[in-house]
């Protein structure tokens, strides 16, 4: 007897379980990925698994603390969706432009009836990383003469710069005198770091290369080489452009010896006298 009781409560609440039932079929976005001030429209697909209709279903975004702003509104209605059939709540948003790039997470809150589901999606903002590399000091002007170079590496794009690697090759054109590889780390948007290496110049040259290797906030490798301009002159066209300044020594050491001479001279003439 306690059996068919049970068997008949397990028949009477299984239809109020399957009644209502509202799941999450899938999201879409479009783009996939969005870079600062782009818009992406986000749809969330309802399917009602149910054996009767579901009315009045709110669909709401949580977007506080969020680098999003929706164009129209942060929540939409459905007024119903048929047992076995779906229903689609799409947003319209617009990544901030001060959005710095990552994957958010955005909550999502789902209420029909006497259900009420809390779910999350994901919105990506895309990395794109920029490095300028450039000489900012050097005092090299001829060949075999020893000189220092600074180097200035700026993050002009709008994601981070991480474990940044800079790598000057030693080549047979010249010889690097102090480190050749410096781990610089990561460098903000807007910022930059300098690197120094002091350089002995073998043989004339245009340009020096720097291998330079990073990853972006997403962990994805960059990796190029940078001609780095470092032009020699012989000593010649380093005077003729001012590189060189003529030096008085050898002038000072004819005057001293001439006024010497002179000197010699004047006091012999006097002594015979």
């Amino acid at each position: 007897m306690r059996k068919i009781i049970m068997i008949i409560l397990v028949l009477l609440l299984v239809p109020l379980v399957s009644a209502s039932t509202l799941t999450v079929e899938s999201v879409s976005k479009n783009p996939e990925e969005v870079k600062q001030g782009e818009v992406i429209n986000l749809g969330i697909t309802l399917e009602n698994d149910g054996s009767k209709d579901i009315q009045d279903i709110r669909v709401f975004l949580d977007l506080t603390n969020l680098p999003f702003a929706p164009k129209e509104s942060s929540e939409q209605f459905i007024d119903e969706i048929d047992n076995d059939e779906k229903g689609l709540a799409v947003f319209e948003l617009e990544s901030l432009p001060d959005a710095r790039p990552g994957i958010y997470k955005i909550p999502v809150r789902i209420t029909a009836e006497n259900q009420d589901i809390q779910t999350f999606t994901s919105i990506t903002v895309k990395s794109n990383p920029r490095l300028d590399v450039g000489i900012e000091e050097s005092t090299i002007t001829t060949v075999n003469e020893r000189g220092k170079i600074v180097i200035r590496l700026a993050n002009t794009g709008d994601g981070e710069i991480k474990f940044l690697i800079a790598k000057i090759p030693r080549l047979s054109s010249y010889e690097i005198l102090t480190q050749n590889t410096f781990y610089i780390g990561n460098i903000e948007p807007d910022d930059f770091e300098t690197i120094e290496a002091e350089i002995l110049i073998k043989e004339s040259i245009q340009a020096m290369p720097l291998e330079i290797s990073y990853k972006d906030v997403f962990n994805k490798e960059y990796k190029k080489v940078y001609p780095l301009e470092v032009k020699t002159y012989s000593p010649e066209e380093a005077k003729q452009l001012g590189l060189i300044k003529n030096s008085k020594t050898p002038l000072i050491i004819t005057v001293v010896i001439i006024a010497l001479i002179i000197f010699f001279i004047y006091k012999r003439i006097k002594k015979k006298q």
